[in-house]
C-alpha cells in the first residue's frame, strides 16, 4: 500500500459526500496508536471472531455471544479514552479539505468531531475503520491469517481426539473417525 495521501469518499447521514483524505502514521506514532487499539479491542473482536467463526462451523450464531463481544468492545473502547482515543485516530485525516481540529469549534480551514459526526455515527466508523485499515493493514492481514490457520488446526486436532483407536489384524494403529474411512497409523506421516 502507498505511503502516500490515501483519498476515500464517505455520505454523511443525510446523503451528503465528504471527500477525506490521509497519510499514515509515523512508525513511533503508529506503533503507540496500534498497542492502545488492540488493548481496546483485542478480546472483544476475538469474541467476535469465536463467535463467527463458529456459527460458520455450527450453522447456529448466537445473539447473546454477539452481544457480550459488542459490550465488551464497548467497554474496552471506553476505558481506553473513549472519543480522545478516536480523535487521536482521526487526528490526520482531511475532510472536505479541513485539517481535523480537536478544538471545540472549527474554522473554515479546519474540522472538528463534533460538528462531522452529531448525529453522524455511520460515517464516523466506517471513517476509523478506514484510517485503521490504511495505517495497520499489513498487521491485520497477517494476524487474521494467523487466527484463521489456528481455528483450522484447532478443529482438525478437535476431530483427531474424537477418532477411535483400534488395533488393526496386522497390529497397525487405525484411527475412525465417526462414519468415516479408517487411517492407519502412519499415512498420515507416509508410509513407514
Amino acid at each position: 500500500m502507498s505511503r502516500t495521501r490515501q483519498h476515500k469518499t464517505f455520505t454523511d447521514a443525510e446523503g451528503k459526500p465528504h471527500k477525506y483524505s490521509l497519510k499514515q502514521f509515523g512508525a513511533e506514532e503508529g506503533f503507540d496508536l496500534l498497542m492502545d487499539v488492540l488493548e481496546a479491542i483485542g478480546q472483544p473482536v476475538g469474541q467476535l471472531g469465536t463467535t463467527v467463526m463458529l456459527a460458520d462451523t455450527l450453522s447456529a450464531f448466537s445473539g447473546q455471544s454477539f452481544g457480550t463481544a459488542i459490550e465488551a468492545l464497548a467497554v474496552k473502547i471506553r476505558a481506553a479514552g473513549g472519543v480522545a482515543m478516536l480523535k487521536r485516530i482521526l487526528k490526520l485525516v482531511v475532510r472536505d479539505a479541513k485539517k481535523f481540529s480537536d478544538a471545540a469549534i472549527g474554522s473554515e480551514k479546519q474540522w472538528t468531531f463534533n460538528e462531522a459526526y452529531q448525529g453522524n455515527y455511520g460515517e464516523m466508523f466506517l471513517v476509523i475503520a478506514w484510517v485503521l485499515e490504511v495505517n495497520y493493514r499489513s498487521f491485520f492481514d497477517g494476524a487474521l491469517t494467523r487466527l484463521r490457520e489456528q481455528f483450522r488446526t484447532m478443529m482438525a486436532e478437535l476431530d483427531e481426539s474424537e477418532s477411535e483407536v483400534s488395533a488393526a489384524p496386522n497390529g497397525q494403529q487405525t484411527g475412525t473417525t465417526s462414519g468415516g474411512p479408517s487411517i492407519a497409523a502412519g499415512q498420515l506421516e507416509g508410509t513407514r
